[in-house]
């Protein structure tokens, strides 16, 4: 692990690097998730087989980050980037309400069933991350109201129609030639794929 602090005014949420567990080998079963094993969300993040800047002072900084709540004892967004692997790990953070994964692989292209432990998440972005198979837990998750699947190979999503606060979803540049989502949807893109029509459910 390495940790690095830097100073920030007064006031703000103090900024860091943690993580970096090389030995932390990637965990692909839901037997093998164990969440009671971290001590904090914190924790969590410590135990990344990767380094991530907590609590960014700017956006400029252009590898995996994390900010934390004002209190510093949850993890409310998540943002990985260019990381060798999705650690399992993540599904620990159920406070979490914005994630974002951008070039960076889940173990065997699976998005696995854990997702569901994700309650909070009010933005869900897998961006040019090529998936085999998409948990059908992602229809549970009620609270979402943005969905960015895009680039990813997906030929399959599970029904969507049940997100009733889902106000954005974007998968373009996938294989997908069906689409069951809620009528709440404002914006839909499906630019790139198979479909042959409007899903009727948006028009």
């Amino acid at each position: 692990m390495m940790v690095f602090s830097v100073s920030v005014p007064e006031g703000q949420l103090r900024s860091h690097i943690t993580g970096g567990y090389k030995n932390i080998q990637p965990r692909n079963s839901r037997s093998d998730l164990a969440c009671s094993q971290f001590i904090s969300d914190l924790d969590v993040l410590d135990h990344f087989p990767f380094l991530i800047m907590i609590n960014p002072m700017n956006n400029n900084w252009q590898k995996s980050t994390a900010v934390m709540n004002k209190n510093s004892t949850v993890v409310v967004e998540l943002a990985l980037r260019s990381e060798t692997v999705v650690p399992l790990s993540i599904f620990c953070l159920k406070n979490l309400q914005r994630l974002a994964i951008t070039y960076t692989p889940f173990p065997n292209g699976i998005v696995p069933d854990e997702l569901s432990n994700l309650r909070q998440l009010t933005s869900l972005q897998i961006t040019d991350a090529p998936i085999v198979k998409m948990t059908e837990q992602l229809g549970t998750l009620s609270n979402l109201n943005a969905l960015f699947l895009y680039n990813s190979s997906l030929t399959h999503l599970p029904n969507l129609s049940g997100i009733s606060r889902l106000i954005f979803l974007s998968i373009g540049h996938n294989r997908l030639s069906h689409l069951d989502g809620p009528n709440s949807v404002q914006h839909l893109y499906l630019g790139d794929n198979a479909f042959t029509e409007i899903p009727a459910w948006f028009t």
